[in-house]
């Protein structure tokens, strides 16, 4: 059966906080809802469940994400998200669309840092979105304020994380190169996003410098991004390791 969580106890958020941190797309779906809850109208998420939770799904603003057990009813959940008039969403039993890097708790990222480069943490908003901005389609420059909103919300609640690499050229001046964010941060896990060089400055190992920095923050917690295909090797050099598709 498949129920809105509207309130939730202590022990029912522990538990569904368990469920969800043993799946990537758990980890993502569960940033938000720890940092809004259930008094928002633009989150939404509800859980499966028999004698203990099958599957959590949520949509914020509009995207919906589904994670989903062994134990599963996959039908009921389609036919759940066909009444909801979902024409897509993101889910763990849908194969073939992003590869699940993984990388375990205490694992040793393995990407090589670049001198004169130093980490910022959650800090100049608007320089992180006019980097993933000009490198992602799905970001528009016009929308800053909106995406400020809530990504500054998520920062104050610790259910996430901006990062950016500031890197000095041969005169000495600091330049913003890449960007990453910590999309949900859990208790024992971090789903990476966004992850981002400026066109000029890709190559020149920057990206590694920067994923390096940010897992050594999160060494005691496992940490998943999704990626195509074509990025699974730059992945795999930096110490994650191929976990699945979804």
């Amino acid at each position: 059966m498949i129920r809105l969580i509207e309130n939730t106890t202590k022990e029912e958020l522990e538990k569904l906080t368990a469920f969800a941190e043993t799946d990537c797309l758990g980890v993502r779906a569960l940033g938000p809802f720890l940092a809004y809850g259930t008094g928002y109208d633009f989150l939404d998420a509800w859980v499966q469940e028999t004698d203990e939770i099958t599957a959590f799904i949520t949509r914020f603003y509009g995207a919906v994400t589904v994670c989903a057990g062994e134990g599963a009813d996959r039908d009921e959940i389609e036919e759940f998200l066909a009444v909801l008039g979902v024409p897509d969403f993101t889910a763990n039993f849908e194969k073939g669309r992003k590869n699940v890097m993984k990388l375990e708790r205490g694992g040793d990222c393995k990407a090589l840092p670049v001198t004169n480069c130093n980490c910022i943490e959650n800090s100049n908003y608007k320089a992180f979105y006019d980097i993933i901005s000009e490198c992602h389609d799905d970001y528009d420059a016009a929308r800053f304020e909106d995406w400020y909103v809530d990504m500054s919300h998520r920062v104050r609640h610790g259910t996430a994380d901006i990062f950016l690499l500031a890197c000095a050229d041969a005169a000495g001046t600091n330049s913003f190169v890449s960007a990453a964010a910590a999309l949900s941060v859990t208790p024992h896990c971090v789903f990476l996003s966004a992850i981002s060089t400026l066109p000029q400055y890709r190559g020149m190992h920057f990206a590694h410098t920067l994923i390096r920095s940010v897992c050594s923050k999160y060494a005691d917690r496992t940490v998943y991004l999704l990626c195509d295909d074509d990025k699974v090797p730059f992945y795999e050099k930096a110490g994650f390791h191929k976990e699945s598709e979804c």
